[in-house]
């Protein structure tokens, strides 16, 4: 999980995406398929393959992991919105505007339940995705 973060970091996605898949592999093993430190691998791929500019890998897996969350975290929990807002900025670059607009929406529900430790950063993000569907 760390060496995939680190490698992603320096832009050797291929080595990252290895790193979490190894990861990935290891969590369902030990937790089975429905837990949040699963989705938190679908999570990390995703953002690898964003970084490529992969739209539809990314999708693939942030739509994984946000089953997995949706079933398994409370509904207030910050990682949906973390998870909706990654998938509308993913659904934007697909260039999908009405979809990053519902995920913005879902996002949204979650933030306003969220105290001001991560309401903050996220209502920022949540903004600014905001008005790139809005240009």
């Amino acid at each position: 999980y760390l060496y995939g973060m680190i490698d992603r970091g320096m832009k050797n996605f291929p080595s990252a995406l290895s790193n979490h898949q190894k990861s990935l592999d290891l969590r369902i093993e030990e937790y089975g398929n429905e837990s949040p430190d699963v989705s938190a691998s679908y999570f990390r791929i995703a953002e690898v393959y964003r970084d490529m500019k992969a739209w539809e890998l990314a999708l693939e897996n942030m739509e994984k992991a946000v089953a997995i969350d949706e079933n398994s975290l409370e509904p207030g929990h910050r990682y949906l919105a973390e998870d909706h807002l990654l998938l509308a900025e993913l659904q934007l670059e697909a260039g999908n505007p009405s979809k990053a607009g519902r995920h913005l929406k879902k996002a949204k529900k979650v933030i306003d339940q969220l105290d001001a430790e991560f309401k903050d950063e996220l209502e920022v993000k949540w903004s600014e995705l905001t008005k790139q569907i809005e240009k």
